[in-house]
């Protein structure tokens, strides 16, 4: 385990595998293309509601935004998060949530999902 100098971190050795984005730019992936994977067929459906495709597109809008400024995708943003065991459950567990949440919407049948927003 490296020491906690300046641009070191305590946890890099555990936590982060080279040239990978890191459980949190894969978790907000997944959650990004769950959700585009809901709307894309779900789109010529009554699966959802026009006030539910309204707040999944909300949401994800809102998701790949706020992906897009703290450079998730590229890695960045698990890399700073090493630094921090606090700050990288509080970023993952929202990820999570959305990620449970959308995948035990979906019943049987992978073009219904029964959502509960609200």
């Amino acid at each position: 385990m490296q020491s906690n100098e300046p641009g070191g971190s305590a946890y890099a050795d555990d936590l982060l595998i080279p040239h990978d984005v890191g459980i949190v730019g894969r978790l907000f992936q997944a959650d990004v293309d769950v959700l585009s994977e809901v709307l894309r067929t779900t789109r010529n459906t009554t699966a959802i509601s026009l006030v539910q495709r309204i707040a999944l597109t909300r949401a994800l809008q809102s998701l790949s935004l706020w992906g897009e400024s703290h450079h998730v995708s590229s890695g960045s943003l698990d890399a700073t998060l090493q630094r921090s065991r606090k700050l990288l459950r509080a970023t993952l567990l929202p990820l999570k949530g959305i990620g449970v949440l959308l995948l035990q919407s979906r019943s049987k049948d992978p073009n219904h999902f029964k959502l509960v927003l609200g």
